[in-house]
């Protein structure tokens, strides 16, 4: 009575590995899919006074009856105890008995439970007592539990707060080495700056006297150039009076201005030149190119013309022939006429003999009917031609022959084929069996009563059968090229048998290699499911187990079709720590992220890579899952096993023997890498 009841074996199954995984213990497991339950024995619904069969007396939901059925059997609910010892021991009836006071009587005969000899007063104040004991001891339970959880958020909110600290002294340390290179940067900085002051402190005084100095020579400089004009006004005087200037600098101005405008105009002239040449440069090639394209068209041209002109002598030659055709087409035509007259008076013939067809049609349907049985004769009698031709090949027995020719023109291995191929049921017209048919042995020689078989009437009437039906095909007038026809027609069999023969070979080889190629893509894709089925289960507990969940979650692969798994999907799922099963779709970012992981880890220890590249997959977790994730990150890691992983976690830092860093340098506005190697490190 103290069983579970579930749905399905599946389920069953599901709790009793829920329950080992967790260590909480055993329980029974009642499927109604596949309970199966013994029939109640209906005299024990009226076998004594103030005894009930247990079903009938509990009330149950419909689809609960078959495990009622299953716990309780056939036994008895009764009044007293008198009336139960009544039923199992006096009467002999091993069922179970239950009285209302809680005894109970066993198959066995073992009786159990009962009342005590405690007055209801004094067992009221046992049970009040009792109560207030459960009562205190649930209180405390309650306090120790809160305890508990509140130890645990301090304990959560230590890992936190130590993995914040871990962070800003990080931060702490960066940003100290940042400032020590900034005063180290200052310090350089202003010892710059007190040389370059002393530098101007000593060349001042130079400076003032250069100054000095170059104020004097302009002036110096002034008057020279002042003298110059004077002297340059006296001697142009008249030459600036006759053109009519003030001066002769005035004209040099005036004569540099038209100068310059005549370099402008000659600068444009030679850039008009050079335009004009690039164009004719241009046009020249295209010309060119012109003209050799219509060189080639003109080769063409004489190609086409040569290949029109053989084309005319075919058709002329075409032309001839057809006329020879059409000629002999008219002959034939009128042949044709001759011909239709020469039909038409064979058709009457042909409607004499339809009739004499209709008459003879009943004795063709028996002669057809007589020769299905005398084919398998002729099966045997053909088989027992070819024994007397190989023992007379093998004794050495002349055996006349028509047409010239000898036993010994017959080779044994002709023989052994044509009789293989009678064996294997081929047709009459295959060419070993013909060579045999067309050996005719002279009967000549043999006496009359020798040629008939006297004992047999029925060869007798099929002889002469045979011979009104060969003489009535020799009047109709077979067609004589159908010989030749025959020949042909035998060679494209054989040919196509051939051919028969290659296209099944080769298609039992395309199978075969398809079922060999098959084969190893399920070899191939079982041996992978089966290894990563059995890893993934390991991984997910090694990513999810902690200090309060020690054996972790749950996870397992399921094909959807079994005969060839790699046509369907294959289903994933993965149950967290103290949580029911759900679809994948269901779980958290972070839960979903942790299942992937585990798939992907299994993945690669199928066939592992030599490294393996982790893109912020840490995004969607938490600081214990991240931990965690590392954990199993470092774990693994080896020299043939390196993982890179792409994170913006603390805690992926800490767990890594190197970091690489990159950021973004002001002053030459690029890209640089940072590079750190924290082996022999204190972690």
């Amino acid at each position: 009575m103290d069983a579970i009841v579930v749905d399905t074996e599946r389920t069953g199954i599901d709790c009793i590995q829920y329950l080992r995984d967790q260590r909480a213990g055993t329980a029974t497991f009642l499927p109604l899919e596949t309970l199966t339950v013994k029939s109640i024995d209906a005299k024990y619904r009226n076998f004594a006074r103030g005894a009930r069969l247990a079903v009938d007396v509990i009330q149950v939901e419909p689809r609960f009856e078959k495990a009622i059925h299953y716990a309780c059997g056939n036994s008895l609910v009764c009044d007293t105890l008198d009336i139960a010892k009544e039923v199992c021991w006096n009467r002999g009836q091993e069922v179970k008995a239950v009285t209302l006071d809680g005894t109970v009587l066993h198959k066995t005969g073992l009786m159990t439970g009962g009342t005590s000899v405690t007055s209801g007063r004094d067992a009221q104040r046992w049970e009040e007592r009792d109560i207030e004991a459960l009562r205190k001891a649930r209180e405390t339970l309650l306090s120790d539990i809160s305890e508990l959880a509140k130890a645990r958020r301090r304990l959560a909110s230590d890992d936190l707060l130590r993995s914040e600290i871990l962070a800003l002294v990080t931060r702490v340390n960066v940003a100290s080495d940042s400032l020590n290179s900034t005063r180290r940067k200052v310090a350089s900085v202003q010892q710059e700056l007190d040389e370059v002051e002393g530098n101007i402190a000593r060349m001042e005084p130079e400076a003032r006297a250069l100054t000095d100095s170059s104020t004097t020579k302009e002036t110096e400089v002034g008057n020279v150039q002042n003298e110059i004009n004077a002297v340059e006004d006296r001697i142009f005087s008249s030459f600036c009076a006759r053109i009519g200037v003030a001066s002769i600098r005035e004209f040099e101005e005036s004569r540099g201005a038209e100068q310059q405008v005549q370099e402008q105009r000659r600068l444009e002239f030679e850039t008009a030149i050079a335009k004009c040449t690039n164009e004719i440069t241009f046009e020249t090639k295209v010309l060119r190119d012109i003209e050799s394209r219509i060189s080639r068209l003109e080769q063409a041209i004489e190609d086409d013309s040569q290949v029109l002109e053989a084309n005319n002598e075919e058709f002329r030659v075409f032309m001839a022939e057809t006329e020879r055709l059409l000629a002999e087409y008219n002959e034939c035509v009128a042949d044709q006429g001759a011909l239709a007259e020469r039909l038409r008076n064979q058709a009457a013939v042909v409607d004499d003999a339809k009739k004499t067809a209709l008459k003879c049609a009943k004795d063709s349907e028996a002669t057809s009917k007589r020769l299905l049985g005398l084919e398998s004769n002729l099966e045997a009698l053909f088989a027992e031609r070819i024994a007397v031709f190989r023992r007379c090949k093998l004794e050495e027995i002349d055996l006349p022959l028509l047409n010239d020719e000898s036993i010994d023109d017959i080779s044994l291995e002709s023989l052994d084929r044509a009789q293989m191929r009678g064996d294997s049921m081929d047709t009459d017209d295959s060419p070993t069996r013909m060579d045999i048919n067309q050996i005719k042995v002279d009967y000549s020689g043999l006496k009359r009563d020798l040629k008939q078989n006297s004992s047999d009437e029925a060869d007798i009437e099929f002889q002469e059968t045979l011979k009104n039906l060969t003489s009535e095909i020799e009047r109709m007038a077979p067609n004589m090229k159908a010989g030749e026809r025959f020949g042909d027609v035998e060679a494209k069999l054989r040919a196509t048998a051939e051919e028969f023969e290659n296209a099944r070979r080769d298609a039992k080889s395309a199978k075969d290699a398809f079922m060999a190629v098959k084969q190893e893509r399920y070899n191939r894709f079982i041996s992978a499911f089966n290894h990563i089925s059995g890893c993934i289960d390991q991984i997910y507990k090694d990513l999810t187990k902690s200090r309060t969940f020690p054996l972790g979650g749950t996870a397992y692969l399921a094909v959807e079709d079994s005969e060839e798994p790699y046509l369907d999907g294959v289903k994933f799922h993965a149950m967290p720590p103290m949580k029911r099963f759900r679809d994948m779709e269901q779980l958290s970012g972070g839960e979903k992220t942790v299942a992937a992981l585990a798939l992907l880890f299994a993945i690669h220890s199928y066939k592992p890579a030599p490294f393996f590249v982790l893109d912020e997959v840490d995004a969607a977790l938490d600081n214990a899952n991240v931990a965690r994730v590392a954990n199993y990150v470092r774990a693994r890691a080896s020299a043939d096993f390196q993982f890179v992983v792409i994170s913006l976690k603390s805690t992926f830092y800490e767990k890594a023997e190197a970091l690489v860093g990159i950021y973004k340098d002001q002053d030459l506005q690029s890209s640089k890498v940072l590079t750190l190697s924290l082996k022999g490190l204190d972690d």
